[in-house]
């Protein structure tokens, strides 16, 4: 009983972190709810920038002017893997990645001149949320009939980008915009008892940039992004508790599924020390509050720290400090602010051929992190120069 009552509560959060509005004749699904679903899809083998990134496979995640950096035609491939989180939210859901065979990101760019164009996928959202194994209770055997049921939501968002940038000549310092367009397609796998119920939905977001180069050794650059907000009515069965018999009937309804990421700005700083050594800084702004009536907005905070050799290798170091605060009185209840906060410490390396560039980044989360943020992380991804 302890247990049902708990997923109530853990339901009923879910649905207030997630949403804003919530119409009073119809209920919603919570979405996009695990923070560790959110990929880190900037992370490349030098680092966590959204600005300078070695990887082709990123741009549909990075700001858009990085695309004019790029003078040759290139392919590039990612694939992730993360850890599970044991547990990862509250009342002890565990969260793990789904679709281990499917590449984290891919892209293609080319140059016509002044202009740059390219095409790009990657995961943004990407979770299973399972709540594990659950008794069965009834209010003749209120501590359990010796049966159970399950309930878990598999859970992605993948993005398909188109980008196009532009760069001005050279008496105008290095000045380059872009700009990407975003085709969202949302998936949610939820099993609840003997439910289960396939859903998708899409929509669409956009982003613009610009880098700008003052001389050969430092580049600045910002970019804004307006997230995807996916929402969707669906009927399904549900069940409920009966007092009456098996505990369980079923019925249907109409629900609404809303899956709301929030807009972002980012501003970042590359610096080119010395022929073998550079530092890229990045600052990026997530503005959950317009989103989440009982969340604060937060910034992730980046350093990386690169070194280069003469044979075409290179390596790095860096960390990306993330975190996400809640305002409600149920986190307190839950002690979820002070278990979300995250340190991830980089290290990446990278060897560049005539026509291929391979790289492998290693991430590690588990020195000055709260307990639900504690993982590991593994990138790899090859890149081929045309």
């Amino acid at each position: 009983m302890k247990r049902n009552i708990l997923l109530i509560l853990v339901l009923s959060f879910i649905e207030l972190a997630a949403q804003t509005t919530v119409r009073r004749d119809l209920y919603t699904i919570p979405s996009s709810f695990m923070p560790q679903g959110f990929v880190l899809a900037s992370v490349n083998s030098n680092g966590f920038s959204r600005l300078i990134n070695q990887q082709t496979a990123n741009l549909g995640a990075i700001n858009p002017a990085a695309i004019t950096l790029y003078e040759n035609l290139s392919f590039g491939l990612s694939y992730q893997f993360e850890t599970n989180v044991s547990p990862g939210w509250i009342g002890g859901i565990d969260y793990s990645r789904s679709r281990l065979s499917k590449p984290q990101s891919y892209a293609g760019t080319f140059k016509i001149d002044d202009f740059n164009v390219a095409l790009a996928f990657h995961q943004q959202y990407n979770a299973i949320a399972d709540l594990g194994d659950i008794p069965i209770t009834t209010v003749e055997r209120p501590d359990g009939t010796g049966e159970t049921y399950s309930v878990s939501f598999d859970e992605f968002t993948d993005s398909y980008s188109i980008l196009f940038g532009y760069t001005f000549p050279e008496d105008v310092h290095n000045l380059s915009f872009g700009v990407r367009l975003d085709y969202n397609r949302l998936g949610l796998k939820q099993k609840f008892y003997l439910t289960k119920k396939n859903i998708s939905a899409d929509e669409f977001s956009s982003a613009v940039g610009f880098h700008f180069q003052p001389d050969e050794n430092i580049v600045v650059g910002a970019y804004y992004e307006r997230a995807p907000k996916i929402k969707k009515k669906f009927l399904v069965e549900v069940i409920s508790i009966s007092l009456m018999d098996s505990g369980l009937i079923v019925s249907p309804s109409y629900y609404y599924l809303k899956s709301y990421q929030p807009d972002i700005i980012n501003a970042a700083l590359s610096i080119r020390h010395t022929e073998t050594f550079s530092t890229v800084i990045d600052f990026t702004y997530f503005f959950w509050q317009q989103l989440i009536q009982n969340a604060e907005n937060s910034m992730d905070v980046s350093a990386s720290f690169i070194f280069s050799s003469a044979d075409d290798m290179s390596w790095s170091c860096g960390f990306l400090f993330t975190e996400r605060n809640y305002k409600n009185d149920l986190n307190s209840a839950f002690g979820v602010n002070s278990k979300l906060n995250a340190l991830f410490l980089q290290a990446g390396i990278e060897q560049k051929f005539e026509i291929l560039q391979v790289s492998l980044t290693l991430l590690s989360s588990y020195f000055l992190s709260d307990e639900w943020r504690e993982q590991l992380i593994a990138k790899a991804g090859i890149d081929f120069y045309l």
